[in-house]
């Protein structure tokens, strides 16, 4: 039994199986967009990284981030400094637009998407209150999700910092870089169509 999806890329409506083996991945035949990957457990996994994610980044933001040493000056830097650190620069725009990418966003995103798996799991198979709405934000959000992005840039400035500064790495900093590759893993283990199945509970 087959059902028809549309590409999130390209629109092709194309004829997909309400069942996708295990380690297999669907494609749009016209933009080579992966529609759909096949994992076993997927909704447990999905679930358990999600809210594995969450308590990451309440650790991050509970410790030091990075403390650097230089010229006899010690200093230490939480994780919400960096952000805090280009408002009181007067960076306003720059500031905002990295707190939402690289905080506020995936907050969001995950809580919504905890909030349509936990019903789904342990109320028998019962979706969340609106399911279309949660799903198009789920979906809407997906590619301004840049915590990856962020992690890269403070590893290339602490790359040149190191010549100048003792540096060394905060519980934060691991912590963070821990909810980086988990939130990676969740974001390539959900899709759009994995979505639908489990709201209509047919996985």
């Amino acid at each position: 039994m087959s059902i028809k999806v549309a590409c999130n890329n390209c629109d092709l409506l194309i004829e997909l199986p309400r069942r996708v083996a295990v380690k297999s991945r669907l494609s749009c035949p016209r933009c080579m967009h992966t529609l759909i990957r096949g994992h076993e457990n997927s909704l447990d996994y999905t679930l358990a990284f999600a809210v594995s994610c969450l308590i990451a980044l309440v650790l991050a933001y509970s410790f030091v981030f990075i403390s650097f040493e230089a010229q006899g000056q010690f200093r230490e830097i939480a994780l919400i400094q960096t952000t805090l650190a280009l408002f009181e620069l007067k960076y306003y725009f720059l500031s905002i637009l990295v707190f939402a990418l690289t905080i506020a966003l995936p907050v969001l995103y995950l809580l919504l998407l905890v909030s349509v798996l936990i019903p789904i799991k342990f109320f028998n198979g019962i979706g969340p209150p609106h399911p279309l709405l949660t799903l198009r934000l789920l979906n809407g959000l997906k590619p301004w999700l840049m915590v990856d992005v962020f992690l890269i840039g403070v590893l290339v400035a602490i790359i040149k910092m190191w010549s100048l500064a003792n540096v060394s790495f905060g519980f934060s900093f691991w912590a963070y870089t821990g909810f980086v590759l988990l939130f990676s893993y969740v974001l390539y283990i959900v899709d759009a169509y994995k979505l639908w199945q489990w709201v209509h509970n047919d996985d």
